[in-house]
């Protein structure tokens, strides 16, 4: 009888472990995924600060603004953003990153190079930047709900509660 009762507390402390790891895990990538577009938005006022505008975007939600001035194609998730222009090769990051999670990507718009987003979705639906009002279901792997643009993040007009699923 006693070992039953051991064992009973030691399933309900391993449970309760196991639920916080798993929100913590989502919390880290949630954290990898906001730091990610902030490295990408400074890469891409480099870019338009050396060219003169955004890079534009596939329709598929990726930049367009890789290879040399005269070809411009797109750049990959996880390669090298980098362009060569005026007779040097600039490299704006090393390595583009992509999603910490493999069933989903980021995501890009810039219509005419004067303006971008960016688009995540967040694990975390109780993330204050957390966003139900956007709408765009595109290659973020689920309905994206978080947002970066050229103007900075940008805050939800809900109440930043997301339902995710």
């Amino acid at each position: 009888m006693e070992m039953m009762i051991v064992v009973a507390i030691i399933m309900i402390i391993s449970t309760a472990g196991l639920a916080n790891f798993t929100f913590s895990r989502q919390k880290a990538r949630d954290t990898q995924r906001k730091s990610d577009l902030g490295q990408i938005t400074r890469a891409l006022e480099i870019y338009a600060n050396d060219l003169g505008s955004y890079p534009l975007d596939d329709d598929n939600g990726m930049i367009v603004g890789c290879g040399d001035s005269s070809t411009i194609v797109v750049c990959e998730w996880g390669d090298v953003f980098s362009i060569d222009h005026n007779g040097a090769t600039q490299v704006y990051m090393a390595k583009l990153p992509g999603d910490p999670k493999n069933d989903a990507n980021y995501y890009y718009v810039s219509d005419d190079g004067n303006d971008f987003m960016l688009y995540s979705t967040l694990e975390n639906d109780n993330d204050p930047y957390c966003r139900d009002d956007l709408g765009i279901v595109a290659d973020c792997g689920l309905e994206c709900n978080y947002e970066v643009t050229s103007a900075g993040v940008q805050e939800g007009e809900g109440s930043g509660r997301c339902d995710t699923e």
